[in-house]
């Protein structure tokens, strides 16, 4: 049986690091969802996201308004917890260190305002979030991060799909893989070069 996979099975067994799927860490495949806004003078469209949470209730509320077919005002609203949206490009990680190095979109935290998102017909956007899930009002480990990308269609705005991440550092845009937390992944590290250094000196 392989070494790495035999390091791996006791840190999990230990419960010293978690597999992608589980009750501490979780990725959630499309939780963002647009619908058409409830009530026209809350704009024209509502973005949330529907699973982040177990009463399904979601972590957020943006209202997106549409000011021409090519423009887009986001307006948040009154959720409970500080959050913001950025723009980002695949690839990125959106994480504690991105979220407190870079200025958002728009957000209800520290920098309350509106976000105007030009987005010509056919053209998408990924834009990555930070929710504040500890009440800290900074992002943290803690948090949930995710992404999710809009298209405009010419007909109006369409999501295209995105992750979350739960209990992870955080995630690479346009996909679903999950940064795990600094501690877990040394750990992990050095036990394996630990075990592979005394297997080359027996």
């Amino acid at each position: 049986m392989n070494i790495l996979f035999k390091v791996t099975c006791v840190l999990v067994f230990m419960g010293l690091i978690s597999p992608t799927i589980g009750n501490a860490q979780t990725i959630i495949q499309n939780d963002a969802v647009l619908s058409p806004s409830q009530d026209p003078f809350f704009g024209d469209y509502d973005l949330f996201l529907s699973q982040s949470i177990p009463d399904g209730l979601g972590l957020f509320l943006y209202n997106i308004t549409e000011l021409s077919n090519s423009q887009f005002r986001f307006d948040f609203s009154s959720i409970a917890e500080l959050n913001a949206l950025y723009q980002v490009t695949p690839g990125q990680i959106v994480s504690a260190g991105f979220a407190n190095s870079t200025t958002p979109f728009v957000t209800n935290s520290n920098n309350p305002g509106t976000g105007v998102l030009s987005l010509a017909v056919g053209e998408s956007v990924f834009l990555g979030y930070w929710d504040d899930r500890t009440f800290e009002s900074l992002p943290d480990s803690d948090d949930n991060y995710g992404w999710f990308e809009l298209s405009n269609t010419g007909a109006g705005l369409e999501l295209l799909g995105g992750a979350t991440v739960i209990g992870f550092e955080g995630i690479i845009v346009g996909t679903t893989t999950a940064v795990p937390e600094p501690s877990s992944a040394t750990l992990v590290l050095g036990m394996i070069s630990a075990t592979m250094l005394r297997r080359r000196r027996a």
